[in-house]
C-alpha cells in the first residue's frame, strides 16, 4: 500500500542518509488522547482505562502515515510549511492498522466485564480511534515492538526500510528551497524511486503534482 511521511527537508535527508523511520512512543506522540479515546463515565472505568492505555502502549511505539499527500494541512503541520518533503513507501498492508475517526467517543463501559476488567478487543479499537478533527491526516499506521538498545547517539528507536517499508517516491514541497542544496543520487535513495515537486492547485483547496519536469534531483 502505497503511505506517505512528510518532513522538514534535514529530517527527510537524515531518514534517508540512515534509511529508518523514527518510532514514536506515547510520551511524544502529539494526541493526547491517543490510545485512550473512549468514554469513561466513572472513576472506575478511567481507572480500567489508564491501565489499559499503559499497558497497550508498554514496550511499543508506532509509526504514522497517510494515504495522501494532497492535503494542504499535513504539509503545512508536518512538512515545514511545504518547505520540506513527503516520502512515499510501499508498506506490507498486514503490518498497518487503519484509523478511524467518530464524531463521538465510543462507550468504554461496552467493553467492561462483569469483574471490572476490559475485554482484550478494547485493545485493538483503542489504538485505531481518533477525534473527528484529525480525520484530515488519512492516518495508516505501524505498531511495532521496541526494546533497547536504543540509538546510542539520539536515545530514540527506529525501524529500517527494507521488504515491508520500501521508498518509492519523494516529492518536494511547493515552498522547497533548493539553494545550495547537494544532490541526490541513487546511492542515497535506490533505483526506481520517482521524483515529484508539488504545487498548489489551481481550481481547487489540494496540492497536487507539477507537470513540468526537473532536469535535475536535488536536496
Amino acid at each position: 500500500m502505497r503511505l506517505y511521511k512528510f518532513y522538514s527537508a534535514r529530517w527527510a535527508r537524515e531518514a534517508l542518509d540512515r534509511k529508518r523511520l523514527k518510532i514514536s512512543t506515547l510520551s511524544d506522540i502529539n494526541d493526547p488522547f491517543e490510545f485512550g479515546a473512549l468514554s469513561a463515565s466513572t472513576k472506575e472505568e478511567r481507572a480500567a482505562l489508564n491501565r489499559s492505555r499503559c499497558g497497550l502502549m508498554k514496550n511499543k511505539g508506532i509509526v504514522s502515515f497517510s494515504d495522501s499527500w494532497k492535503s494542504p494541512l499535513l504539509w503545512s503541520h508536518y512538512a515545514d510549511n511545504h518547505a520540506g518533503i513527503a516520502l512515499g513507501f510501499d508498506v506490507a498492508p498486514d503490518l498497518l492498522t487503519k484509523i478511524t475517526y467518530p464524531k463521538d467517543k465510543p462507550k468504554l463501559s461496552d467493553f467492561l466485564r462483569e469483574n471490572g476488567e476490559l475485554d482484550p478487543t478494547v485493545g485493538t479499537l483503542a489504538a485505531s480511534v481518533k477525534a473527528n478533527e484529525w480525520a484530515y491526516e488519512r492516518e495508516h499506521r505501524l505498531i511495532l515492538g521496541i526494546s533497547d538498545p536504543k540509538d546510542r547517539v539520539s536515545g530514540l528507536h527506529f525501524v529500517e526500510f527494507g521488504d515491508k517499508i520500501k521508498l518509492k517516491e519523494i516529492i518536494f514541497g511547493a515552498n522547497y528551497q533548493s539553494l545550495n542544496d547537494q544532490l541526490w543520487t541513487d546511492e542515497l535513495v535506490g533505483q526506481g524511486v520517482i521524483f515529484t515537486t508539488a504545487r498548489m492547485a489551481f481550481g481547487s483547496f489540494e496540492i497536487v503534482k507539477q507537470k513540468q519536469k526537473s532536469s535535475c534531483k536535488i536536496l
